[in-house]
C-alpha cells in the first residue's frame, strides 16, 4: 500500500552431512512499531533540547537586554547632542570657509566633510537603532507575547535600504546585484525594523552562497491580485542547499556555518518575523544551481 515497514532479519546456513551449504534458515521480525517509537522519541528529545536552548536564550537575552540597551541609549542621546553641536559649529565653519577658502577638517577638505559628518552621525544613530531592534527581535522570539508595532510600509523602500546598508558586502561578493519592480507603492502592514532585518538576513545568505563574483543575486516583487498578496523573490546563483539541510532550515540552532561563527538563529528568527507579518516563506534549492526564496505578504490597501 506504499507504507514503509522495517524488518530485522537473521540468517544462518543449512549444511548437509558433508558440510556443504544446502539452504538458508531465515527469521524475520517486524520491528516497524519499535522503529517508529524510536524515531518519535528522537524527535521529542530534539524538540526538548531546542526548547531548552530557547529558554536559555530567553534568559540570557533578558539579562543582557538591560546591559546593552543602557549604553546603546547613551550612544543615541550623545550622538543627537553632537548633531546639534555640529549644526551650530557648521555656521561658524561656513563663514570661515567663505573668508579664508577651503581648509582641512579631520584630515579631509572641509567641503568634503561638510556633508560627510552629517552622514556619519546619522549612521551611528541608525545602527544603534538596529542593535535595539535585534535585541527586541530576540526577546520576541523567546517571549511570544511581545508583538512589534505595525504600520503601512512600502517594500521598495525597505529593500532599497537593506541593499544600501549592505552596499560594501554586495560589492565584495558579486558584480551582478539587481532589483526589479513596477513604479508603484508595494504596501504591507508591518514593522520597518523587522522587515529590514528580514531582507538584510536573506540578502546576506544569498551573497555568502555565491561561488565567485560573477554569480548573480536578484530581487523581484510580483503581485497576485486574486490573492491580494505580494510575492518577493530572492534568487541567487550560489552553491545551493543540500536536501537534508533544506528540510531543517528554520530549526533553531541548526547551522552549516558553525566554523564561521554562525549560531543557526538567523533563518529561524527571519521565519518567525514573517509569521508575525501573516506571511509565508518558501525555499527551493538545488545543489550547484542556486536558491530561490519566495516571501508572501498580504498587500495593504488604504480603506
Amino acid at each position: 500500500d506504499g507504507s514503509q515497514n522495517w524488518s530485522q532479519v537473521t540468517k544462518a546456513p543449512l549444511r548437509g552431512v558433508d558440510g556443504s551449504i544446502i539452504g538458508v534458515l531465515g527469521v524475520s521480525t517486524d520491528i516497524t512499531a519499535i522503529k517508529q517509537t524510536a524515531e518519535e522519541m528522537s524527535l521529542l528529545q530534539e524538540r526538548a533540547y531546542q526548547n531548552d536552548r530557547l529558554a536559555t536564550l530567553g534568559f540570557v537575552t533578558a539579562g543582557i537586554a538591560h546591559e546593552v540597551n543602557n549604553p546603546n541609549a547613551v550612544i543615541i542621546m550623545n550622538t543627537r547632542l553632537i548633531q546639534d553641536v555640529w549644526e551650530d559649529a557648521k555656521k561658524i565653519l561656513d563663514e570661515y570657509y567663505r573668508n579664508n577658502g577651503n581648509f582641512s577638517l579631520g584630515g579631509s577638505p572641509y567641503l568634503e566633510m561638510q556633508e560627510m559628518v552629517a552622514v556619519l552621525l546619522n549612521g551611528i544613530v541608525e545602527n544603534a537603532r538596529r542593535i535595539q531592534s535585534i535585541i527586541d527581535n530576540l526577546k520576541a522570539l523567546t517571549q511570544p507575547h511581545c508583538k512589534p508595532n505595525m504600520q503601512p510600509i512600502d517594500l521598495r523602500e525597505i529593500i532599497t535600504n537593506a541593499a544600501s546598508f549592505l552596499r560594501e558586502k554586495i560589492k565584495r561578493h558579486t558584480r551582478h546585484f539587481t532589483t526589479s519592480w513596477d513604479d508603484r507603492p508595494y504596501l504591507v502592514m508591518g514593522s520597518s525594523d523587522q522587515l529590514f532585518q528580514i531582507f538584510t538576513n536573506l540578502i546576506m545568505n544569498a551573497l555568502q552562497s555565491l561561488p565567485h563574483i560573477e554569480s548573480a543575486v536578484s530581487i523581484h516583487i510580483v503581485t497576485n491580485p486574486t490573492e491580494r498578496k505580494l510575492h518577493i523573490e530572492i534568487r541567487d546563483e550560489g552553491c545551493g542547499i543540500a536536501p537534508d539541510h533544506l528540510s531543517r532550515m528554520g530549526t533553531p540552532f541548526f547551522t552549516t556555518r558553525q566554523d564561521q561563527g554562525g549560531m543557526g538563529m538567523g533563518f529561524s528568527i527571519t521565519q518567525k518575523m514573517i509569521e508575525w507579518h501573516q506571511g509565508t516563506i518558501v525555499v527551493r534549492s538545488e545543489v550547484g544551481q542556486g536558491t530561490l526564496v519566495t516571501i508572501g505578504l498580504p498587500e495593504w490597501e488604504n480603506g
